[in-house]
């Protein structure tokens, strides 16, 4: 571990001024990541199943955890340090070499490395593997100066997309009251072919697509939906789904039999409420066999349960019947409001939010050894300025066109699962359009880069950070037009901006 009161007095970097260093850690939380304090012994590796990319300006890595894409950006001198992780060097034997490559004593390269380490979250979701834990961990080696690009330079949108979302149907299993999805009626005939899926699926792969959200409607009320899962797990695209729909033994083996890792099931709340919630007799006991018969077959499960105003009480009762169940993980989250419906009754209150924090915190201590994934923000008007500003500067970098597109089930393209399918909303068809024409198109553009004329009037347009902040970063359309009422206006979260009147979610 550093000394940290000693260590600007052991750093010779001629590279880095020594005022930067202090900067760095000026945050109490960056000095305790882990990061800081692996042993120099410590073995780290290249999972087999990340990947590398040259884009025009920049490199690319970027990897699939269990439902999720993650995706880093990395210019020469960072893919130069990580590809000195190859399986053999000990952290302290990496800090070596990149001491030799940059010119600087062995504090500053260590503290260099650990910092890159820290900066694409190494750790988190195995973007590297520790060998000393996970000696039997399936790595791979890269040679940095296939992957050097001249003049390079980090931008946020890539060159073509890591992951998409396709809706093969717009058909659901349950009707569930706090549903968001658009749900928006499409006549059988006007859906994309399976011929046409899987072209779209055959592209994908050609571009270094690596994950794909199934998304919808549920994949399970299409019949050919087997065809289309098989397709993807032939090229190793993992598949993100989430059903409500039972799962027999019989399928379970076949989705194990053609590849399929992870599956994620609704299960809301305990029986009675859960089948009121999502307004199916039997739906309970069915999701629950279904878990079971997923865990059988080697498919893992995770829950996501949804709380609503109705079923909070029942709170604590859900995670510990949760914990019985052969599960790898559970998520735990309030409902909101979408464009398309729902009302604010089934939405937590300020108290209720308080308590359902409390319930999560008092269960991630009484279950150490199981991965809960919960989130419960404090609604905007009720959480002070600091806070909220605070909120807005560490809000999540958006991938809506930037690192991937929506394909609804009738092929028009939008930049968000959440977004109306229709109007202005669309910008793209897949019916006659290749995923790169639709990337690549004006259409798009308009919304991962949208004319700062578009926001006259607003605090937006007079902004000295629009640049970064509405294209960098991302603007969330839909939650500035749920709370604003139009799409060209300040995030909510904005601190120039005026602070929403009403609650919402």
């Amino acid at each position: 571990m550093y000394n940290w009161e000693e260590f600007i007095t052991l750093v010779e970097d001629s590279t880095t001024k020594k005022e930067l260093y202090s900067l760095f850690f000026a945050d109490e939380s960056v000095r305790q990541h882990e990061i800081f304090n692996l042993p120099d012994d410590v073995v780290l590796a290249i999972p087999e199943n990340s990947c590398l990319r040259k884009d025009s300006t920049q490199v690319i890595y970027y990897g699939n955890s269990r439902f999720d894409v993650w995706c880093c950006r990395l210019l020469p001198q960072q893919v130069v340090c990580l590809s000195l992780f190859d399986g053999i060097r000990t952290l302290y034997e990496v800090a070596e070499v990149f001491k030799f490559l940059s010119g600087c004593n062995h504090t500053a390269a260590d503290l260099k490395v650990r910092y890159f380490l820290r900066t694409i979250d190494a750790l988190e979701t195995e973007k590297l593997v520790n060998l000393s834990k996970n000696p039997t961990a399936r790595i791979q080696t890269i040679n940095a100066k296939d992957f050097l690009i001249k003049n390079s330079k980090l931008c946020y949108r890539l060159d073509a997309p890591t992951s998409l979302i396709i809706m093969p149907t717009d058909k659901c299993l349950t009707d569930c009251e706090y549903c968001y999805a658009c749900r928006r009626t499409i006549h059988e005939k006007n859906l994309l072919s399976v011929k046409r899926i899987l072209e779209l699926v055959d592209e994908a792969h050609e571009i270094g697509v690596i994950g794909i959200n199934v998304d919808g409607g549920d994949i399970f009320a299409r019949k050919e939906y087997q065809e289309i899962l098989e397709r993807m797990l032939a090229y190793k695209i993992e598949p993100s789904i989430s059903t409500k729909g039972y799962v027999s033994k019989e399928k379970s083996k076949e989705l194990a039999r053609i590849g399929l890792r992870w599956l994620q099931v609704g299960l809301d709340s305990t029986r009675e409420m859960c089948d009121k919630l999502v307004r199916r007799r039997g739906y309970f006991d069915r999701i629950v066999e279904t878990i079971y018969n997923l865990n059988d077959v080697g498919v893992r499960v995770r829950t996501n349960s949804i709380i609503t105003r109705e079923s909070l009480h029942l709170l604590p009762e859900l995670v510990d019947f949760l914990m019985t169940l052969p599960l790898t993980d559970i998520k735990v989250a309030p409902a909101f409001l979408g464009l398309f419906r729902g009302n604010e009754s089934m939405l937590l209150t300020t108290l209720q939010k308080q308590w359902f924090r409390r319930i999560m915190e008092e269960k991630e201590k009484q279950y150490p050894d199981h991965k809960i994934n919960w989130e419960c923000e404090e609604d905007i008007l009720d959480a002070p300025v600091e806070q909220i500003a605070e909120r807005f500067s560490s809000r999540p970098y958006c991938s809506s066109g930037r690192t991937q597109i929506v394909i609804t089930p009738d092929g028009k393209v939008v930049t968000c699962e959440q977004s109306p399918q229709e109007g202005e909303f669309v910008c793209g068809d897949v019916t006659y359009q290749s995923i790169m024409e639709v990337w690549n198109s004006e259409a798009l553009k308009k919304w991962y880069e949208p004319s700062k004329e578009l926001f006259i009037g607003t605090v937006c347009y007079d902004c000295d950070v629009f640049t970064d902040c509405v294209c960098a970063m991302g603007h969330c359309w839909l939650q500035v037009l749920k709370i604003r009422g139009r799409l060209y206006d300040a995030h909510p979260y904005c601190p120039k901006g005026k602070k929403p009147k009403q609650h919402w979610n």
